[in-house]
């Protein structure tokens, strides 16, 4: 074969890969791929509303999702939003027995970046474990944690979180989340020595989950006018998660009394917090 030929020979393989892979996405059946997408998320959340925009694909290989809105039917706010989402199977993995799912998202003005590994080859379903890393997020644009705080917390949001579930429901599965929480303030239900919010400039948590606990193992708020230092259990409730039980202690350290330090405590739920101090 001489250079001309191989050179001809190159060039049409090349001219026919771009015309299939042009073909492909002109003729995408984006309607069919929605479909599908909102009924494998319909098992995942039974009892939300799901709405996908365009289902597109990119050339990893892969598909983006773009308006993706998950909104409970007993809430007010998303559980979640996404402007779009992108995911993008490992072709080596799959090669091998096994299904990996790379995601890339864009939401709340920030990010999100993760693996998702499944136990059962070319299904989505039953057992998985998910690598996840997220940061810029805007928490005030985070519905669901108002309607999970009953107020309009502030800040910016980063962190990792690590989870493998058994393929039942979350609960039954263990993982550990890591956040930063950057400039914002935390509204307080009661007033505290003349401190009606908590305004911070960071505040740095570790939650694990196990045996449908949430166990808080750090959670401390560095501000202007005090600092706060948390620690305990959250006792899942699997019929309203607002009304899971809060088992928390730490103290406060106030800058007005000469960071005087004093015990603090949180009982109640999520819905009807108690807070003690002294």
């Amino acid at each position: 074969m001489t250079k001309k030929t191989l050179k001809y020979g190159v060039l049409y393989v090349v001219v026919g890969l771009t015309a299939a892979i042009l073909f492909l996405y002109l003729r995408f059946p984006s309607d069919i791929f929605r479909d599908y997408f909102i009924d494998r998320l319909t098992e995942i959340y039974p009892g939300a509303t799901i709405t996908l925009g365009d289902v597109k694909p990119n050339f990893s290989p892969g598909v983006t999702l773009t308006k993706v809105d998950i909104r409970p039917n007993n809430r007010t706010s998303s559980d979640i939003q996404a402007e779009t989402v992108t995911i993008n199977p490992d072709l080596w993995k799959l090669v091998k027995g096994m299904t990996t799912l790379h995601l890339n998202a864009h939401g709340y003005d920030g990010r999100v970046d993760g693996d998702l590994n499944f136990n059962n080859f070319l299904s989505i379903r039953g057992p998985m474990k998910a690598e996840i890393k997220f940061e810029n997020m805007t928490l005030q644009k985070i519905g669901f944690i108002k309607d999970l705080f009953g107020r309009q917390m502030t800040g910016k949001l980063r962190g990792t979180l690590t989870f493998q579930s058994k393929g039942q429901t979350w609960t039954d599965g263990v993982g550990r989340l890591d956040f930063t929480l950057l400039n914002g303030a935390y509204p307080l239900l009661e007033n505290i020595s003349g401190i009606d919010r908590l305004d911070f400039t960071m505040v740095e948590g570790q939650v694990d989950l196990t045996e449908k606990t949430l166990k808080i193992g750090k959670l401390n708020l560095n501000g202007d006018k005090m600092r706060c230092m948390l620690k305990g259990d959250i006792t899942i409730n699997m019929e309203d998660f607002n009304n899971s039980q809060l088992n928390l202690t730490g103290g406060l350290e106030i800058r007005a009394l000469n960071n005087k330090k004093v015990p603090l405590s949180i009982t109640g739920t999520f819905a009807k917090p108690v807070t003690k101090v002294g």
